[in-house]
């Protein structure tokens, strides 16, 4: 929890102007800005700490999938792209 709050904190003092781009190592090629959000949740609070940290992501321009850890297919780890 106290990584999440952190992280909350430092996103909404940050513009989206001083979101870095990110660029690979190998050849300057710009990373994909895709976020996917996999929660768990008896309560709820889970789903909407995820649904509050997919908002900002794309006030900053990244595109965010989100969901459910038992709606995801664990085939789909395989291609996603993990940093």
């Amino acid at each position: 929890m106290s990584g999440y709050l952190t992280a909350s904190l430092s996103v909404s003092n940050t513009s989206s102007a001083d979101v870095p781009v990110l660029e690979a190592q190998s050849g300057g090629k710009t990373i994909s800005k895709e976020v996917t959000i996999l929660y768990g949740s008896q309560t709820g609070n889970a789903q909407g700490l995820a649904e509050k940290a997919a908002s900002k992501l794309e006030g900053n321009g990244f595109q965010v999938t989100i969901s459910s850890m038992s709606d995801f297919k664990v085939n789909n780890l395989k291609k996603s792209k993990i940093f």
